[in-house]
């Protein structure tokens, strides 16, 4: 049975990835992403994952992924958002921003702006095959 050197673990371990955040990267033409900024204890925060949480098959459906702290903590600068803030901001599988707001957002403006889409409406056809 070969040996295992303690330099061999060491170069093994340095190439796993050292956070565990995702990057949008890993989403993209994959599924939807709707992320959630600011404090988790705000009531905002809270009602928008209460809101969320009301139709999991919904989010499903429509290859729904949620992202909040510290998932979006490096996300921050990217879409120019104050941590501190409230903010909801949904980006489609083509990696494009299509929906910003300091409110949460309902299901059904969610899941109705989803549905506009052309990807989306293309998913549904080919779902009723």
């Amino acid at each position: 049975m070969p040996r295992i050197t303690t330099s061999l673990i060491l170069l093994l371990l340095a190439t796993i990835p050292t956070t565990a955040e995702p990057t949008l990267k890993d989403y993209r033409w994959k599924n939807r992403v709707l992320l959630i900024f600011g404090n988790p204890t705000t009531d905002k925060f809270q009602a928008q994952k209460t809101i969320l949480a009301g139709n999991p098959e919904g989010l499903e459906d429509r290859d729904m992924v949620i992202l909040e702290p510290p998932q979006t903590n490096t996300l921050t600068e990217r879409y120019k958002v104050d941590p501190k803030n409230f903010t909801v901001i949904l980006v489609g599988k083509d990696g494009g921003e299509k929906l910003r707001q300091e409110e949460p957002v309902t299901l059904d403006q969610l899941f109705g702006l989803i549905d506009q889409m052309p990807m989306r409406r293309r998913e549904m056809r080919d779902q009723r095959r």
